[in-house]
């Protein structure tokens, strides 16, 4: 179960904005009891996120985790954020999940965080591995000088890595 603190998301749909763009929502669970709704705003304003009230205060919890612990204190710590990296940890975990069916032991996700502002760009990079020793080697790749940026690297070896507490 892809999770951050006991939320998940699921039901995830795609719309289409006002002026074509692809947008996303879901419905929002805390340890599998649907609590909430977020969706991108088809006007391109800011998401909608519905928490239900006695669910605010671990939604907070859960924000200041995936800031403070998750990323060194280097990511926005906004329910924003914590909204597309929970719809980005769930397409994380069909990729993982796939990549051990195929039999490998490591999956290492490298997630580009720009570093100035510190916000996720929504980049990211697999690479799978049947050991280790293997991933160790990866060499953390940057992009165009002119975005500073670095790579954060996160290392699977099975679904459950993919449940941050």
């Amino acid at each position: 179960m892809a999770s951050v603190k006991g939320f998940e998301v699921k039901a995830i749909k795609g719309f289409r904005g006002l002026e074509g763009e692809p947008l996303q929502q879901a419905n929002l669970y805390y340890e599998n009891k649907k609590v909430g709704f977020l969706s991108d705003d088809a006007k391109g304003g800011s998401p909608v996120i519905q928490v239900d009230e006695e669910f605010v205060s671990k939604w907070t919890e859960a924000i200041t985790y995936f800031k403070d612990i998750l990323y060194d204190g280097k990511s926005v710590a906004s329910g924003e954020e914590l909204f597309y990296f929970l719809l980005t940890v769930k397409e994380w975990e069909k990729i993982v999940n796939q990549q051990l069916k195929n039999g490998f032991s490591t999956v290492v996700i490298l997630e580009e965080i720009e570093i100035t502002h510190g916000y996720r760009t929504g980049a990211y990079k697999v690479f799978s591995f049947n050991s280790d020793e293997e991933s160790e080697n990866l060499k953390e790749l940057g992009t165009d000088d002119s975005e500073p940026s670095e790579w954060r690297k996160s290392i699977f070896h099975s679904i459950d890595d993919l449940n941050f507490q």
